[in-house]
């Protein structure tokens, strides 16, 4: 394990040298409509043509830093990008191929290049085994009356500014006939899927990075959440979606933990790796809200880890959400804008001996790249794209951009 945690600080140092070179468009932060790409057409195919002819500019600076992320894996590493990258697209919808060769037409870039750069979360699984991220939530019964329930996450990286330039907000409507779903979320230019997003049913799904050692072939997490957003209506069909393999094409490639909220209010969080599930449900826990950090919590979960016991970051994090963030009455889209932006608030002071006990920053080298709020009641988002400590938040519709709201 010494080994890999030298290669892993040597490769934080190569992945900040690319991140600065990469740098080679700028997008001013604080304003958002250069980010928002409306994706519609008569097949999918057609809808990426659309899609990649609108990041043309994006992502060639995108394939930068992917290009010389593809050398340090080949050099670093024995991984086989190739045959992984094989390996995945035997799980990857054929519908999504076909949107990631429209990709590749409208943007100018070659195929492989949108294929690896569709699968670069899954493949850093491999040399990141003690990489820590995101935080994620859903408040339920103690939401201010008539919002309905809220989802929260933000989306932290050991180098935010690796990706920070490349995000976009995409908003999906489906070819007549071929999509059950419209979908509006936060992904990185030219890939297929999201970070994080909510269907027009009212369905918001989201993701917490893993480590574990059960990794393999399947399908990247992002194309994973685009397919569940686009067939499933609510929390119980999705979780039957991504935990059935009868029930649905979809095979994990890595280790996550998928958050889910519908507007009925009906939440849970499946936890999954290349070869095991398992799935934590909201009312069974007996709280107003449920939430994800990164490590696994069901006891049929937790010794698929690399580690046993979650790291201090992420116990940190899990446990002021339940026990000071989350855990008030009436809690309404201030206290969920607050909440998210105390993730990376370095200034906020926790007791001696336990920093940032009273936010869930986690530390001051992760940054924060993004933060994304999901009312499903009311059909609408309110989004950062930059972190939300610093940034503003603006009111996206599937059809609408408001703000900043706050």
């Amino acid at each position: 394990m010494k080994q890999k945690q030298i290669m892993s600080g040597f490769f934080i140092l190569a992945l900040a040298i690319v991140s600065l070179s990469g740098a080679v468009w700028f997008i001013d932060k604080h304003n958002i409509s250069p980010r928002i790409i409306d994706i519609y057409g008569d097949t999918f195919y057609d809808m990426g043509v659309r899609y990649g002819a609108q990041i043309k500019r994006i992502i060639s600076g995108i394939d930068v830093c992917v290009t010389k992320l593809e050398l340090l894996i080949d050099r670093l590493t024995s991984l086989n990008i190739s045959e992984y990258l094989q390996g995945y697209l035997t799980f990857i919808p054929s519908y999504v191929q076909d949107m990631m060769h429209g990709i590749a037409d409208g943007s100018g870039l070659s195929y492989n290049r949108i294929v690896l750069l569709n699968s670069m979360g899954d493949l850093l699984h491999h040399l990141f085994l003690e990489y820590m991220s995101c935080s994620q939530f859903a408040v339920i019964n103690n939401t201010l009356p008539g919002l309905g329930p809220l989802f929260g996450r933000n989306l932290d990286y050991t180098l935010n500014s690796l990706f920070e330039n490349w995000q976009v907000i995409v908003r999906i409507t489906p070819p007549p006939g071929l999509g059950k779903y419209s979908m509006v979320g936060i992904a990185i230019a030219g890939m297929v899927g999201f970070e994080n997003g909510m269907n027009s049913a009212g369905l918001c799904i989201g993701v917490t990075h893993i480590t574990s050692s059960e990794i393999g072939f399947g399908t990247p997490y992002s194309i994973t959440m685009f397919d569940t957003l686009l067939k499933n209506s609510n929390t119980f069909e999705a979780v039957k979606y991504l935990t059935n393999t009868t029930y649905s094409s979809i095979r994990h490639a890595s280790a996550w933990t998928y958050l889910l909220v519908d507007r009925s209010g009906t939440a849970a969080v499946v936890e999954v790796t290349n070869k095991n599930n398992a799935t934590r449900w909201q009312a069974a826990e007996g709280r107003d809200y449920i939430i994800s950090t990164n490590h696994f919590v069901t006891e049929e979960m937790i010794p698929h880890g690399v580690y046993v016991a979650p790291s201090s970051s992420s116990k940190i994090r899990m446990r002021v959400l339940e026990e000071i963030l989350l855990n008030k009455t009436n809690f309404d889209l201030k206290d969920a804008v607050e909440t998210l932006r105390s993730h990376y608030d370095i200034t906020i002071q926790g007791d001696p001996g336990e920093p940032y006990s009273n936010c869930i920053a986690n530390n001051d080298l992760s940054g924060s790249i993004h933060a994304f709020i999901g009312v499903p009641l009311h059909n609408y988002t309110l989004i950062c794209l930059t972190n939300p400590a610093k940034g503003p938040f603006y009111l996206i519709t599937f059809n609408e951009t408001i703000g900043p709201v706050a």
